[in-house]
């Protein structure tokens, strides 16, 4: 079992969140998650009125790629919750 849970830690995913940010009433709001794996990325928005109301999952390259889809309607930032494994 120690064997099996330092593999299944070494191999994976890194957690991240995309937030809404609005300037104008300084204010910002979770609009999804995601997570990284070493071959793409998965995030799943759960359907914020604001980001076109309709829950969807999508599948992109890297978690930037999700973020830079959703800033094309408003200004939207990636967050990590997990650190970057390479620098640790």
């Amino acid at each position: 079992m120690t064997q099996l849970t330092e593999m299944s830690a070494e191999h994976a995913p890194r957690r991240f969140s995309l937030c809404l940010v609005d300037r104008e009433v300084d204010d910002a709001a979770v609009v999804g998650w995601g997570m990284a794996f070493a071959d793409g990325a998965v995030a799943y928005l759960p359907g914020d009125p604001e980001m076109g109301g309709r829950r969807r999952v999508m599948y992109v390259p890297t978690a930037d790629r999700a973020r830079h889809r959703l800033s094309r309607l408003a200004d939207v930032r990636l967050i990590w919750i997990d650190p970057d494994p390479e620098s640790a």
